[in-house]
C-alpha cells in the first residue's frame, strides 16, 4: 500500500471516488479534508462522549486467559490454557508469514519478476477444539460478553465517526451531508451509507470500506511519514474498525473466538 502523502496544510483536500464503483456512470465522489491533530483529538473526544470502547487484541487475549483460569478453576500452566496459547502462537506466526510474503510479492512485481507461491490456508490440529472451548468460555463470561458488545459497537460506529470528521461533502447521492460546526452529522453519514448499499448493493458496501480505509489514512499517517509531520498522529485504532463499513449486519463474534476464527487464507 502506498504511503499516505502528508497534506501541505489543513485546507488541502482530495476528491475520492471508490474503485468499487468504477463501472458506475457518474459514481458518487467524496471530498476529504486534511485532518489536523486537533481534528483527530476532536474525533477521539466524540468517540469517548458516545461511550464507545475498543479493546486491543492483547487485552482481549489476556482477559480470555484470565476468565478461562477463573471459570475453569485452573492455572495458566493447565494443558487447556497452553493449548489455546499454542494455537494463537501458530496463528500469529502464520499471519507474519503472510505479511512477509506480501512484501516479497510486491517487490517481485516491481522488479517484473514472478512472485513467490501462495501459502496454503491456515490449518492447525487444535483448531476445532480451541474454537469450541473459546465459544463455551465466551458464553459463560459476563466480562467477555461485555467486551464483545463493545467491539460490535466500535466496529460499526468508528468508521462513521471517522467519515463524519474527515468528509467535507459528497456528490452523486440524493441527500447532501448535514453539517454541524464543520462536522457531518452522524445521522447524515448513516443516511449516506444506507443509500450507498441500497443503490449499489455489494459494490456499495465495498465502496464504503474503501472510503473508511482512505479516511483512516488521512487521520493516521504511516509511522515513517509521521516523523516528518508537524503534528504526529497518536496510535491509530486497529484497522478492524474499517471492516464492513456501512453494513448493518452484526459483525460481532465473541472476543475469544474472534482471534481464532478469522484466519487468513480461507
Amino acid at each position: 500500500m502506498a504511503m499516505q502523502r502528508i497534506p501541505l496544510d489543513s485546507g488541502e483536500t482530495m476528491t475520492f471516488v471508490p474503485a468499487a464503483l468504477s463501472d458506475v456512470e457518474a459514481p458518487p465522489s467524496f471530498v476529504l479534508k486534511a485532518p489536523t491533530r486537533r481534528d483527530r483529538e476532536r474525533m477521539e473526544y466524540a468517540l469517548l462522549e458516545e461511550g464507545l470502547r475498543h479493546h486491543s487484541e492483547e487485552d482481549m487475549r489476556d482477559t480470555t486467559i484470565e476468565e478461562l483460569c477463573r471459570l475453569w478453576d485452573v492455572s495458566k500452566e493447565d494443558p487447556q490454557v497452553q493449548r489455546v496459547l499454542g494455537y494463537w502462537k501458530a496463528l500469529d506466526d502464520y499471519i507474519e508469514e503472510v505479511k512477509a510474503l506480501a512484501i516479497e510479492a510486491e517487490s517481485a512485481r516491481d522488479a517484473g519478476e514472478d512472485g513467490p507461491p501462495e501459502l496454503a490456508p491456515f490449518a492447525h490440529p487444535d483448531r476445532d477444539a480451541v474454537n469450541q472451548l473459546l465459544q463455551d468460555l465466551a458464553e459463560s463470561s459476563d466480562i467477555l460478553r461485555r467486551m464483545s458488545v463493545d467491539e460490535i459497537r466500535w466496529n460499526k460506529e468508528f468508521p462513521r465517526f471517522a467519515i463524519a470528521h474527515c468528509v467535507k461533502r459528497w456528490t452523486g447521492l440524493s441527500k447532501n451531508p448535514r453539517l454541524h460546526a464543520g462536522v457531518v452529522e452522524i445521522d447524515s453519514v448513516c443516511d449516506m451509507q444506507d443509500e450507498m448499499v441500497e443503490k449499489f448493493g455489494d459494490a456499495g458496501r465495498a465502496a464504503l470500506n474503501e472510503l473508511a480505509a482512505t479516511v483512516m489514512r488521512r487521520f493516521y499517517l504511516d509511522r515513517s511519514a509521521e516523523k516528518n509531520s508537524k503534528s504526529p498522529a497518536p496510535s491509530a485504532p486497529t484497522p478492524q474498525a474499517t471492516k464492513e463499513a456501512g453494513s448493518d449486519a452484526d459483525h460481532g463474534k465473541s472476543p475469544a473466538s474472534a482471534s481464532s476464527n478469522e484466519t487468513p487464507g480461507e
